[in-house]
């Protein structure tokens, strides 16, 4: 018998602020469906908005981030066309069922929008939603819509109640979308027995199809797409803020070989090579990811270059000897690029509160190998936690500090830094005894107050974020935009300001709060940066790598530290590496003068009779390495500040000595941060699109009149 469906379900990805990579779960489920027999058809209207919508341009786009966003009802009107165009895609389809993949809390009011409109024009149309977005409570963006009442419901329950969706399924939708396209559901359709859906044992569920994707408008956009592939859920961690131990009861991992397997066929498919994992943590199950390394690591080996596979992932640091440098080589000559590694803070007092399992010593010790095999990473960071004390604050600021040579090396490509916010289904909230945590909020709280950190009040809070958003841009590391919406932040503060200020002026005849510490140094946070820089960086090393060539003896090559003499040596055919110490000047530029001496340009060069050089006395520099930085990474920097010196004449730029002479270069110390100034840092132009700057003042202005 022939179907009257076009498909047995149509899925679909609303915006939620990210064009980087194409979402994954309406591809997974595909793949799954068709499987089984049954017609699926995905359809991703978040770049479909980017593409047709905002013409291409990021200006445009990000209004339409903003309202997604933000607390406001002030709909673009450009939204408004969006939702009729994706009205009339829809009814060109006959569907038995209609998936929305609500990914996170940012797809929340592009869900409850579109959902309204479905209701209105397509009545009969059976809703499914599905993700993790199901399982949180009310993004702030959607407050303008709700009674007070209905904002403290979680999201599900909320559609649920509005009766804008029919199913809901969150948990492995894996299985869960069999038994609703095979009818198994229909009559639980919005019962709470179906709203969540028990994890299995693995994950080996047929590969993701990415048929119906506009890959090509990803390709537009980013120059180049990545594909997301899971290869685990859930994590090993339960740290207290997280949200992730109440979706996936227990990790699950797919074994190496079938990630692998996966990877490889998607890039032969689709022709493309950079894949992101779609994954809380990549290195959850260590023997599985080094069995995938060690099978993509292979393919890389014996692939042209275009055709070597790239990845990236979220990565938690683990304490060391987890994981082995050569397995680690390993995971980097597989393709790894870069990692979003969960840092959080840099206090081991914090981690060990937040059940980070793990300390600075292991995050020093992934970054010193992140560095050497040349894979990138940015870092995530969680101010105010519960646990947070003062001088754990100052702890974490001053190892902000001491990463400054990764910033510059482009290990770190840049920081997110959040405010803690409570979430009612984290272990911070429900072990309140613990944590002594009390909430006037259901979710996303500022509103609340523990007995055991009872200095950390509200204004404490905020100051430490001002804090340490101040002395990364006084520093110039990058920023990521979207982790420093200051806008929304005073939205949020807006909001929750008065129920904050009535939890703690209840507890003003409990505990005599102390002065906001932190305030003392608000107005000096560059007097104490400076300070800083020069306590920790009172030394550093100058590593030479060098190759000698030695035609009628070896060359001498001196270096000159500050004036003085730290070597002068002859080094035989060959390649060398050589370490010296160096002591910082903060009164007076620091100079390094590095040359070659005692060749006879007459009789140390050998050339044929038509004047080709055949053997030559010479040194060629391959690396001057300061701060762990590669001056030679940065050829405009060195070819435009270094002064090369040929026979007491100053010469074009040279990368090593073919004649007597010397390259010095003279800076302010710290290196990395002179270098640091004079980088061109595309994340860290902020202000232009979200007025940072002037939200910033605003920002201080707001925390700064508050009581506590």
């Amino acid at each position: 018998m022939t179907s009257p469906y076009d498909y047995d379900i149509v899925i679909l990805n609303v915006p939620w602020s990210d064009l980087s990579v194409p979402f994954s779960a309406p591809a997974v489920l595909k793949g799954i469906a068709e499987s089984h027999g049954y017609k699926a058809k995905t359809i991703d209207f978040n770049v479909d908005l980017y593409t047709n919508f905002c013409d291409q341009e990021d200006e445009k786009y990000t209004q339409v981030q903003e309202y997604y966003m933000t607390y406001t009802k002030d709909k673009p009107k450009i939204i408004n066309e969006f939702y009729d165009y994706i009205i009339a895609t829809l009814k060109k389809y006959k569907f038995r069922y209609l998936g929305i993949s609500v990914f996170y809390i940012l797809s929340q009011k592009a869900t409850y929008e579109l959902c309204n409109r479905v209701r209105e024009d397509m009545p009969e149309t059976k809703i499914v939603l599905g993700g993790k977005g199901l399982g949180v409570y009310n993004h702030l963006s959607l407050g303008p819509y709700l009674s007070e009442d209905e904002k403290k419901l979680r999201f599900d329950r909320l559609m649920a109640e509005k009766d804008l969706s029919d199913f809901f399924i969150l948990g492995d939708a894996e299985d869960a979308i069999i038994d609703l396209l095979s009818g198994k559901l229909d009559d639980t359709a919005g019962e709470i027995s179906n709203w969540f859906v028990p994890q299995k044992d693995n994950l080996e569920y047929p590969f993701a199809n990415f048929d119906d994707y506009k890959l090509d408008q990803y390709i537009e956009k980013n120059e180049q797409v990545q594909i997301p592939i899971i290869s685990s859920k859930g994590c090993v961690r339960r740290c207290d803020f997280c949200d992730v131990p109440s979706q996936f009861k227990k990790f699950q991992s797919k074994n190496g070989k079938r990630m692998a397997e996966e990877m490889l066929h998607l890039a032969d498919k689709y022709n493309i090579q950079k894949f992101t994992m779609a994954d809380s943590i990549a290195n959850g199950n260590l023997k599985a990811l080094i069995e995938f390394a060690g099978i993509i690591a292979k393919h890389n080996r014996h692939s042209p270059e275009h055709k070597k596979i790239k990845w990236s992932s979220n990565w938690i640091h683990r304490p060391v000897g987890q994981l082995t440098e050569a397995a680690f080589k390993l995971i980097a000559e597989s393709g790894a690029e870069h990692f979003t590694v969960g840092a959080e803070h840099f206090s081991d007092n914090v981690l060990k509160s937040m059940g980070k399992k793990t300390n600075m010593a292991g995050l020093m010790h992934e970054l010193a190998l992140f560095q050497k095999y040349g894979v990138q990473c940015s870092i995530n960071q969680i101010i105010g936690h519960w646990s947070e004390r003062y001088d754990d604050f100052m702890e974490h600021i001053d190892h902000l500090i001491k990463l400054g040579p990764y910033f510059t090396n482009d290990t770190i490509t840049f920081i997110k830094a959040h405010l803690f916010y409570i979430m009612s289904n984290t272990p911070a909230a429900m072990n309140s005894e613990k944590t002594g945590l009390e909430m006037l909020d259901d979710d996303f709280s500022l509103a609340w107050y523990t007995a055991k950190n009872p200095n950390l009040t509200l204004k404490p809070r905020l100051a430490r974020y001002y804090f340490m958003i101040v002395l990364a841009r006084y520093l110039k590391y990058p920023l990521d935009q979207r982790s420093f919406q200051i806008k929304n932040h005073i939205h949020r503060l807006q909001e929750s300001l008065p129920r904050a200020m009535k939890l703690f002026n209840s507890k003003v005849n409990q505990n005599q709060f102390e002065p906001c510490k932190i305030f003392a140094n608000i107005e000096n946070i560059e007097a104490y940066a400076e300070s800083k820089l020069q306590e920790f960086f009172q030394d550093t090393t100058v590593k030479l790598k060098f190759k000698s060539n030695s035609y009628r003896g070896d060359p001498v090559l001196f270096v000159n530290i500050n004036g003085k003499q730290a070597l002068e040596k002859s080094f035989t055919q060959g390649t060398h590496e050589i370490t010296l110490d160096m002591k910082y000047d903060y009164v007076y530029n620091n100079k390094i003068e590095i040359g070659m001496k005692g060749k006879n340009k007459k009789y140390d060069t050998m050339v044929d009779k038509e004047g080709n050089i055949m053997q030559d006395k010479n040194i060629e520099l391959e690396a001057i390495e300061i701060d762990s930085v590669n001056v030679l990474d940065y050829p405009q920097y060195f070819n435009e500040n270094a002064k090369f010196i040929v026979d007491g004449k100053p010469t074009e730029p040279k990368y090593g000595f073919w004649h007597n002479g010397s390259t010095t270069l003279e800076f302010e110390a710290p290196f990395w941060r002179h270098l640091q100034g004079k980088k061109t840092l595309e994340n860290y132009a902020l202000k232009d699109k979200y007025d940072f700057e002037q939200n910033l003042n605003q920002f201080k202005n707001f925390f700064t009149r508050i009581e506590y």
